[in-house]
């Protein structure tokens, strides 16, 4: 069916490698307008404007 090509998975490789680091930004959450809340009727999270 279909056959693994190397130098695609090597070029994939290259792009991984480059555009990810090993440090890890935290997220700004401080000025969202939305909020969540869990409702036990359904068993679900919903989100509400603030």
């Amino acid at each position: 069916m279909w056959e693994a090509n190397p130098e695609m998975f090597h070029k994939a490789e290259e792009l991984f490698s480059k555009t990810t680091n090993n440090e890890v930004d935290d997220m700004d959450t401080s000025d969202t307008q939305w909020g969540w809340f869990y409702l036990a009727e359904c068993g679900k999270w919903h989100m509400f404007q603030k």
